[in-house]
């Protein structure tokens, strides 16, 4: 409210006529109430995204572990299917001899 009486104030200084000076006043006072963010919207949006960010964060660690818990599963089934071939080409030689 003190910023539209401030602007009406200013604007009949400079000679516009009451009735518009009014107009644009109150019309300037509602969109800054509806349009500008004021600091504790910004800083309720920071908070918002700081805690999305730890959130992500944890996800990618967990997503991490998940990668390396797989390629170790994938390490040791690989290893034995090399070891059971091994074990396969070496019976089939033994076999033919």
């Amino acid at each position: 409210m003190k910023t539209e009486l401030a602007l009406y104030r200013a604007l009949i200084a400079i000679n516009i006529p009451e009735a518009k000076a009014h107009a644009f006043a109150e019309a300037m006072e509602s969109d800054m109430r509806t349009l500008l963010a004021t600091k504790f919207d910004v800083m309720k949006a920071h908070d918002g995204l700081m805690s999305e960010n730890l959130k992500l964060q944890s996800e990618i660690d967990r997503t991490r572990l998940e990668i390396a818990h797989l390629a170790e599963t994938l390490t040791v089934r690989i290893a034995t299917m090399m070891v059971v071939t091994v074990i396969a080409i070496v019976g089939a030689m033994s076999l033919l001899n």
